[in-house]
Order: C-alpha cells, then structure tokens, then sequence
C-alpha cells in the first residue's frame, strides 16, 4: 500500500501450509551459525503473532545507502553485509532487484533497505495507487516497544544518529527519533515490537483509531492530520 510521501506498508503471509514445520525446523538449524541475520529475521517473523512485524529505513537519497551502513556499522552496530534479493516479474519478465541489510536483533530494530520503493530498474508507482479514500498520504509515527529500554536505545541512538531527551509517559521511559520527514518514538514496555502506527491523513481525513476488527489482524492504526 503506497502513499503520496513515499512510505509504504507491506503485508505478507507466513503460513506455508505443510512445509511449516519443516521451514522452522530448517531456520532454527541455520539460526545456531549465530551471524546469519537475515535467517534469524525470518524465523522471527515466522513465529511473530499476527500483527505489525518490523519496519525498514531507506536512504535517502539511495546512493547513501553502502555509506550509511559502514558509519552504522563503524560506531558499533553489528549489521550484516548488504544482501542481494532479485527476483523476475511474471507479467513482462522485468527482473527487479533489491538490497537488505540486518541488525542481530530483529525483535526492536528496523532492518535497512536500498531501492525498496523503487526497485531496480526504477519503476513509477501508477498515480492511483497512491490515492486511497480515507485520504492518508504517508506514516507520520511509529511506536515501538521494548523491554530492554537500555541496550534498544544505545542501538537507537547509533542507528539514528541522535541524541533524544528522554521522557515519562504512565510510568515508562520513552524518546522520539526523527527518520525524514516521520517519527518513530522507543517506548519501555513489557514486550518487544511495535506497537502502533500513525498515518498522516489531508485535510478529507476522519482522524482516530481504525476499526481494529478490519485492520490486518487487529493491528492499531491511527490517522492524524
């Protein structure tokens, strides 16, 4: 689901039906090499409950995408190298590409992309896949939840590059990290995840929760102007 201000949101189905318990079972064998990233993504997002799974940042502009990583990397964040993920569209046999890097926890932090919206080659989203009714025009905030409030932030603070004032809200700390023209607010809670997203609607919008018995498995979406 694209919108206007170039964020999109992304759903993806994990059953596999009968190859299941076999695509586990072959993930945690992976898993125990301990640095492949991307697997320990994977079986993270097969056993998430259904719901918000992750978020992506990209790099504006695209270019900055391998020198990012390296200052990421270089200030003590363990990312894995950028992976290479090609795939051929069935309608024109166009081959689109796309790079993926991984933190070593996928629990909390967002995984990092080059070209995700565009793809490669670059391909123009139709004008009207961008129009939706309730007038929503990108992702204005994030709130993710974590019960390691220490070792999230210090990841945080590397990952962003900013130093946050840190607040109280009912009891738990939480800061606010400035990602272009969005936020995404680390909250202290008792699970990790993200809890909620904020879409930026125009001025047809009806603010307020969407009803959570029509969102993607009850996920909570909000709409301010």
């Amino acid at each position: 689901m694209y919108f206007k201000y170039g964020t999109f949101l992304e759903t993806f189905d994990t059953d596999l039906g009968a190859f299941n318990i076999l695509a586990k079972i072959l993930l945690e064998i992976v898993c125990l090499s301990g640095k492949n990233y991307w697997m320990k993504a994977r079986r993270y997002w097969f056993n998430r409950p259904e719901g918000f799974v992750s978020y992506s940042l990209d790099s504006v502009p695209t270019a900055s995408f391998e020198t990012n990583i390296r200052k990421i990397r270089e200030n003590g964040l363990d990312l894995s190298n950028p992976i290479e993920f090609p795939r051929t569209r069935a309608a024109d046999g166009v081959k689109l590409t796309w790079h993926l890097s991984f933190a070593s926890n996928a629990c909390t932090l967002p995984f990092f992309t080059l070209c995700m919206c565009d793809n490669e080659p670059k391909l123009p989203v139709p004008e009207d896949n961008l129009i939706h009714i309730n007038g929503v025009v990108g992702i204005k905030e994030i709130f993710v939840s974590t019960i390691q409030w220490d070792s999230t932030l210090k990841s945080y603070k590397v990952i962003y590059g900013q130093e946050p004032e840190i607040k109280n809200k009912d009891g738990w700390k939480m800061c606010t990290f400035k990602a272009h023209t969005s936020f995404v607010h680390l909250v202290e809670g008792d699970f990790d995840g993200i809890d909620e997203v904020v879409l930026l609607g125009s001025e047809n919008s009806t603010e307020g929760y969407l009803d959570s018995t029509l969102t993607p498995h009850g996920a909570k979406i909000r709409i301010v102007k």
